[in-house]
């Protein structure tokens, strides 16, 4: 790790941190801010095939203003700096809603470990950008329904898209479950009796306000949704059965990077809140389980592409919201000693009778042991009545997690390596043997097959030109002459 860069050794180095740069590149040598077509990678493309990469992220924007800073470079500060947001938001958003300081902080250390927050922010870095906005919409949503206001609402859902459309679409998801939820605390705070005739006029209203940011970020949205159904398919069909039957796939939930990467301690929060008295209550937890449940939802979230745990993210922040609502309960001592327990006690059964997905086989005994201690310490916190006990707990294996998957060195970039592709000696060599050229021409970069892949769409000046593509989405017919026709 010492020798290693935050970021990863092959979409980050090769599409996430490239492909921003090519549109930094166009904007300065064209000055088009909405520019259609990406002339010098893949033989020619549309540029809304690369969308998804940041055209008009506002994370990505602000470099256009710093072009003396690799961006690379400025990816990695950027990546950093919402990681910091994402926990200090996160904080704001459980302090305002009368969670205690130190179960705030906590809630948010957990947030920021869980697994793919770190972990993405190197590698596939559009899984988690789009959290600050997220939460944005969170705080937003809380405040459009206390005091009508709906600014913040609207900009928060707005930057999500603009941001990560892919994650948005699981993000708003989040945000209408957590709407309803506190649209019912609202009605029954303020005495007000709730009726199916109120709760859809209401909802109408507020689905307005995520309609108004769709429509505000329609400059990206519509010309990318048409480049990119005809750029990607799905990898296999699906059956209803698949589609609509429960799968209770444990990896979904705990640890996996690419799921929502929480511990034991959230899945026995989730069994905890439906014996919770109030309807209000026990509807969030029915949704949450429902979402992580049934594979239709993952796979409306994938686009219909397939069915991947990857959609789910957006739902950590709402878990570990739980999670907090869940240690003030206890702080209280609001759960019987019985109604705090069994769930523990199912959760350790549950994991030890669960589906494990073959990418979860690598840290199946660090589950496997969470389950065993958790269930001691919800033990002992009821004897004892340590009050941070369990969060503590689930916060250490986290950090062994961390450290010993997620922060590895063979999946980080070594740093000698960064620095030999990313060098700028390579633009002034290739500025130099295009200076004296008339002709039009591709030029490919060669090297060893790691710098190939780390290449693939690197493009160093306006003039180079080059018929590689590496990415989620580009033009199928092209692809299909220079694989199969041209070989």
């Amino acid at each position: 790790m010492l020798n290693s860069v935050f970021g990863a050794k092959v979409d980050w180095i090769s599409q996430h941190s490239v492909l921003p740069e090519y549109f930094r590149q166009q904007f300065y040598e064209t000055g088009q801010f909405f520019p259609e077509f990406a002339a010098n990678i893949g033989g020619g493309q549309n540029i809304y095939n690369f969308a998804y990469y940041g055209l008009y992220s506002p994370l990505i924007l602000p470099s256009y203003l710093l072009p003396f800073v690799k961006m690379s470079d400025y990816i990695m500060a950027v990546s950093f700096l919402c990681l910091i947001a994402d926990v200090l938001l996160c904080y704001r958003w459980l302090r305002g809603n009368d969670v205690s300081r130190g179960n705030s902080a906590l809630t948010a250390v957990m947030f920021l470990l869980a697994g793919p927050m770190i972990f993405h922010s190197y590698n596939q870095i559009m899984f988690v950008n789009y959290m600050p906005f997220l939460l944005m919409g969170l705080l937003g949503t809380d405040r459009y329904f206390r005091k009508k206001k709906s600014g913040l609402f609207v900009m928060g859902v707005f930057l999500m898209i603009m941001t990560s459309f892919y994650f948005s679409i699981g993000g708003i998801l989040v945000l209408v479950v957590y709407g309803v939820y506190r649209y019912m605390e609202v009605q029954e705070t303020g005495g007000i009796r709730l009726t199916f005739g109120g709760f859809l006029q209401d909802g109408i209203k507020f689905c307005v306000h995520i309609l108004t940011a769709v429509l505000m970020s329609g400059v990206l949205l519509a010309p990318a949704a048409m480049a990119i159904m005809g750029g990607r398919k799905g990898t296999s069909s699906v059956s209803l059965g698949e589609l609509f039957l429960p799968d209770a796939e444990l990896f979904r939930l705990l640890y996996n990077p690419y799921g929502i990467g929480l511990t034991a301690l959230s899945m026995a929060v989730l069994l905890t809140g439906l014996t919770y008295r109030k309807w209000r209550e026990k509807y969030i937890y029915i949704a949450c389980i429902v979402l992580l449940i049934i594979p239709f939802f993952m796979y409306l979230l994938n686009g219909t592409l397939y069915i991947r745990d990857k959609a789910l993210i957006p739902m950590l922040p709402l878990l570990c919201y739980l999670t907090a609502v869940y240690l003030e309960k206890q702080s209280r001592k609001e759960i019987p000693f019985w109604q705090g327990v069994i769930p523990f006690v199912l959760t350790f059964l549950l994991l030890f009778a669960g589906r494990v997905q073959a990418e979860g086989k690598d840290y199946r005994h660090l589950v496997m042991t969470d389950g065993v201690v958790m269930l001691i310490c919800v033990l002992v916190f009821y004897w004892k009545h340590w009050e941070k006990l369990l969060i503590a707990v689930s916060i250490a294996f986290l950090v062994v997690f961390q450290v010993g998957y997620n922060m590895s060195a063979d999946k980080m970039l070594d740093k000698k390596f960064y620095d030999k592709v990313t060098d700028r000696e390579y633009e002034n060599m290739v500025r130099k043997a295009l200076e004296n050229e008339e002709g039009f021409y591709r030029m490919e970069q060669f090297g060893t097959d790691e710098e190939n892949a780390a290449n693939l769409n690197r493009i160093w000046s306006r003039r180079q030109y080059s018929s590689s593509v590496y990415s989620s989405a580009y033009n199928d017919a092209y692809q299909e002459y220079r694989q199969n026709a041209f070989e």
